[in-house]
């Protein structure tokens, strides 16, 4: 058999955590974009007139782009989840299945 057709394996258990290490990372880095584009945003308290307007809607665009970003990724987190609980899931109900055929007498 080639190795094209040797098919694959799925830990459910390796799936929950590498969600979990996705809606983490989501998280730390919608904290850390927030507390800069809030630093940015009080400097520009210091500035004045079209550069200090400028400079607010640059913030505005990154905060949109960071949140988009932040948020794919924490949905790319619940969607290997709930993959890991579906997986499990239609594994034990297959295993079941496999279990009741070999205790049928013919």
């Amino acid at each position: 058999m080639s190795e094209k057709d040797a098919g694959f394996e799925v830990d459910p258990d390796d799936l929950r955590l590498l969600a979990g290490r996705f809606v983490d990372a989501a998280g730390n880095a919608s904290d850390a974009f927030d507390r800069h584009h809030a630093e940015v945003a009080d400097h520009s308290s210091t500035l004045f007139g079209a550069t200090r307007a400028a400079l607010n809607g640059k913030v505005d665009t990154w905060r949109d782009t960071a949140a988009t970003l932040t948020g794919t990724v924490h949905g790319h987190g619940r969607e290997l989840h709930s993959g890991a609980v579906a997986y499990r899931e239609v594994d034990h109900g297959n295993g079941g299945d496999i279990a009741d055929a070999g205790n049928t007498r013919a």
